[in-house]
């Protein structure tokens, strides 16, 4: 199957020529554009959950054989964003619930890729056409903002396509700037909860906005991984995945 596949990828990465002017710009399209793979969404609409925020999504589309956990491979599409006029990012995600059918969860994220470059007529660096092809997480600068190939650890191992635009790029890393001083105190609060130096934890520094509170997310030793959410009145609360045992369980909880 993944044999078949290659000279369609390489056309449809390659032979894209004609840049288009504003990738995020026809969200309506944009939604639609991945139907062809089974892939269809509602349409752009509001948000009910979340005021001011627009989207469009698939239901999980499972494929295959299921796994030890009862489930099959899946694959989702989103764009999401905060106006009726702009999306403001797009992502195919691929769970691999099977690991023994990894390769055909592997083809079915490189063939939605190829449809969603496709269908915005953006050629893509041969950077990125790479990590796709070894399912390598990258990122890579592109004109209209940034496209990443994500890996997410876990008990079910998960990979990304993500399109960014500079604006959201851009209010990201003013949030991010804004955040630093709780990040510092989340790394401290981390080390002293389970003993380690804090140069050993890791993290981005990009807080994500919880109901009622943020939370920063850091790597340690290993496969420790940990969220740090911050409270109202200097609060905090520590949840853990130790050596990779999921799901993350509360460790610690206190004042900064």
């Amino acid at each position: 199957m993944r044999t078949l596949f290659i000279a369609p990828l390489v056309v449809a990465l390659l032979g894209a020529s004609a840049q288009a002017q504003d990738v995020f710009s026809n969200p309506n399209k944009l939604c639609s554009a991945l139907s062809s793979e089974g892939l269809a969404t509602e349409g752009w609409k509001a948000s009910r959950a979340l005021p001011g925020e627009w989207l469009c999504m698939t239901t999980l589309v499972h494929f295959g054989a299921p796994g030890g956990s009862g489930m099959p491979n899946n694959i989702a599409y989103y764009v999401s964003g905060t106006s009726r006029e702009r999306a403001g990012d797009i992502r195919i995600k691929v769970n691999i619930n099977n690991p023994k059918e990894r390769a055909q969860a592997h083809w079915r994220l490189e063939v939605a890729a190829a449809t969603l470059f496709k269908a915005i007529s953006h050629p893509v660096p041969a950077e990125f056409r790479a990590a796709l092809t070894a399912l390598k997480p990258a990122s890579v600068t592109a004109d209209f903002g940034k496209m990443e190939l994500i890996a997410e650890p876990g008990s079910v191992e998960s990979f990304k396509v993500v399109l960014t635009p500079a604006a959201a790029i851009r209010a990201s890393e003013a949030v991010r700037s804004a955040a630093t001083g709780d990040f510092e105190k989340c790394k401290s609060a981390v080390s002293r909860a389970v003993g380690y130096e804090e140069s050993i934890l890791v993290g981005d520094g990009k807080p994500t906005q919880e109901t009622g509170y943020k939370s920063f997310m850091l790597s340690g030793r290993g496969r420790d991984l940990f969220f740090c959410e911050v409270h109202g009145g200097d609060k905090y609360k520590i949840k853990a995945a130790l050596n990779g045992v999921f799901p993350f369980r509360y460790i610690a909880e206190g004042s900064f």
